[in-house]
């Protein structure tokens, strides 16, 4: 966490259901209730991390290691075969 107790959420899997954890954690953020912020995003598709990026003005990345370090916590919403 933060020094400020803000959890940072990361989300692994960016197509449909992580835009749909992306918003949630969007609403949630505004609504001022629990201190949270979404730091990024990790998928295997380049056009899901553009499109991302683009929709939420975070930073994604391909490997999720590096979201590891940046986040508290982490969604995965990838498909079962992955």
């Amino acid at each position: 966490m933060k020094t400020d107790g803000t959890v940072r959420v990361g989300i692994v899997g960016l197509g449909g259901i992580g835009q749909v954890h992306a918003d949630h954690l969007e609403s949630i953020a505004s609504a001022g209730n629990i201190a949270v912020e979404l730091v990024g995003g990790m998928d295997i598709s380049s056009e899901a991390r553009r499109r991302f990026e683009r929709e939420y003005g975070v930073e994604t990345v391909d490997d999720a290691t590096t979201l590891y370090e940046r986040a508290d916590a982490v969604i995965v919403t990838t498909p079962n075969r992955y």
